[in-house]
């Protein structure tokens, strides 16, 4: 027996979208003229995945200021939206969709409405994982650079809709700097950042019980800076830098930012005490933004040779990535360092380097 249902459902989601884009225009509506290219968006959300629990993907139409038509088809469901150039995605229908298209696709269609005559982009699409999103990003939010930095805090968005919350705001400390905050395996009872200036430090929140760490000791060039924490939420891996800034009058680049003195230390939480090996603290070399493994037997980071005449040659200090074994049971460290990216040969430098979940 043929079931007519399924016979007969595209034809009628056709003669749906007809009608529902005759009801947002007016008059009859000619053939669709095409544009063999897919719209100009921002952000560029073109043929992206996605995870199913994500908020929705609000998008600007760019160029010119007039009436669109949207489209947007998947799971046996069409949304279909008229707008200007700003697409504000309603969001119960949006988690709907999002719902009945776990491991399948959205069919994204933008039209340029004219007098008579739409115009339609190349459609693109949004690919629906099966797996979800962890719920919430942690960042740091602040004015943009070479603006007063005296206004800044750490926050929480969460990804499911658009809630914004502070984790901590330098209203309350005195409007000092706060940077490098780090999480172990994403945990937010594990949690590690810096204060600057007034109350400096290093404050470690360890399952609800707060530390602050004062890291600026005889035997380190400074507070500590990038945090990794290794896996076993014991460890932490931080730099420790002679940090310095050239401002140009007259140059493409109007700020350097540049380091005399950068190590790698490894704190240990337990005992309060901090190690490290020569191949991370050399005088020769620059050791910088550390970060271990997913299995906690390798550290990653990157390397440069000092430069003797600064800041003239700041800009040329380029980092290569290196790893080096690491035993979390002695906490001790392998004799060999091994260059993975080299600088001089890939002709360029490797910075902020971080491995997958999933070690590969």
């Amino acid at each position: 027996m043929i079931n007519t249902n399924t016979l007969f459902a595209p034809f009628i989601r056709f003669i749906i979208t007809m009608l529902s884009i005759s009801g947002c225009s007016k008059g009859n509506i000619n053939v669709h003229s095409g544009i063999n290219s897919f719209p100009d968006i921002f952000p560029d959300y073109i043929n992206v995945t996605i995870p199913p629990n994500i908020a929705p993907l609000n998008f600007i139409i760019k160029g010119e200021k007039i009436p669109h038509f949207v489209s947007i088809e998947g799971g046996g469901r069409i949304l279909n939206l008229k707008v200007n150039n700003l697409v504000s995605l309603p969001r119960k229908k949006w988690k709907e969709l999002l719902s009945e298209s776990k491991g399948d696709s959205l069919k994204v269609t933008v039209y340029k409405i004219g007098d008579k005559i739409w115009k339609q982009y190349t459609p693109f699409y949004w690919y629906v994982a099966n797996e979800t999103i962890d719920s919430y990003l942690s960042y740091r939010l602040l004015e943009p650079a070479y603006a007063n930095w005296n206004r800044m805090g750490i926050y929480q968005r969460c990804l499911e809709n658009f809630n914004e919350k502070e984790i901590i705001d330098n209203d309350l400390t005195g409007g000092n700097c706060m940077n490098c905050h780090s999480f172990c395996r994403q945990n937010a009872n594990q949690m590690v950042f810096h204060m600057r200036k007034d109350n400096a430090g290093t404050y470690l929140i360890d399952n609800g019980r707060i530390t602050k760490l004062n890291t600026n000791t005889e035997y380190t060039a400074s507070h500590f800076v990038y945090p990794s924490w290794h896996p076993l939420g014991k460890l932490i891996a931080f730099t420790v830098n002679n940090t310095r800034q050239s401002f140009y009058m007259s140059n493409d680049n109007r700020l350097e930012v540049y380091d005399l003195v950068s190590d790698i230390i490894i704190y240990d939480i337990e005992k309060n005490e901090i190690f490290t090996c020569p191949q991370l603290s050399s005088k020769d070399n620059l050791e910088i933004f550390p970060s271990f493994a997913p299995d906690g037997l390798k550290l990653f980071f990157c390397t440069s040779k000092s430069v003797e005449k600064l800041p003239e040659y700041a800009n040329k200090i380029v980092y290569s990535l290196c790893s080096i074994d690491f035993d979390p049971s002695t906490k001790t460290f392998g004799n060999k360092v091994d260059t993975l990216i080299s600088s001089s040969r890939l002709g360029k430098g490797v910075s902020f380097a971080h491995p997958s979940p999933d070690g590969q």
